[in-house]
């Protein structure tokens, strides 16, 4: 088995990208379209998510879908915490899970555009390989001059369009396993500035328990020596009962 060497391996790929921008422009085209417009928008929706889960804190207002369900737990525990209810994360942090598992997803499932439009230019310089030489063809009789510039002609097509379809689905698959990279980054980057955000809004509710404890053993003080009091205040009139 003969192994390429890497500056062969450069040089195929090279020719490659030299083959895809030439004669497959129009798919090229299209998966820039898809980074443009259909998977850039998701990739910036969650870079905007990140940053503001990184910059949140208990006194900001959500700016952003995850930041505003942060902001709507703290703003219960300030309300319900005053009364001495300690409100629970459970039902914030499955709507949390939800909108990062959608961010994601979303972005995943864009991704795999990428494949389907290199599967599409595939087929599609597949079959332009299979109709070209047909056309030209000859009609009628011809003299083994015509035959022999024939020859070469659908020879020159059948190399052309047979070297189409690869460089197609080939780069297809390379911007689907880049795409599939920088989203399993960019999960992990959200998950990780969700858990530290979370974090700050347990710290609050810690806060303001500890807040509610003080309260009512503040509340309770004057009650810590009511015996005492009992004893002093009922005194004279155990004493003026007759005997």
């Amino acid at each position: 088995m003969q192994y390429l060497m890497p500056i062969e391996l450069l040089s195929r790929l090279w020719t490659m990208w030299r083959i895809y921008v030439q004669l497959a422009w129009p798919f090229l085209f299209g998966h820039i379209f898809i980074i443009l417009t259909i998977w850039f928008g998701p990739l910036k929706e969650i870079r905007s998510e990140i940053g503001a889960l990184r910059d949140w804190r208990d006194t900001d207002e959500g700016t952003t879908k995850c930041t505003t369900v942060l902001h709507e737990f703290v703003e219960e525990t300030r309300q319900w915490g005053a009364q001495g209810i300690l409100v629970p994360m459970t039902d914030f942090t499955d709507r949390l899970d939800s909108q990062t598992s959608g961010l994601i997803d979303n972005l995943h499932s864009r991704v795999n555009l990428f494949l389907v439009l290199g599967i599409a230019g595939t087929f599609f310089a597949i079959f332009q390989f299979a109709v070209s030489p047909v056309n030209q063809l000859p009609g009628g009789a011809v003299n083994p001059a015509q035959a022999q510039v024939a020859d070469q002609t659908i020879a020159q097509l059948l190399a052309q369009n047979l070297a189409m379809p690869f460089p197609v689905g080939f780069f297809g698959l390379i911007f689907t396993m880049v795409g599939h990279f920088v989203a399993f980054r960019k999960d992990s980057q959200l998950r990780s500035a969700l858990t530290v955000a979370s974090g700050r809004a347990m710290l609050f509710r810690r806060q303001a328990a500890k807040g509610q404890a003080a309260a009512i053993q503040e509340a309770l003080q004057p009650l810590a020596n009511l015996h005492e009091a009992l004893e002093h205040g009922l005194q004279p009139v155990f004493e003026k009962l007759p005997g």
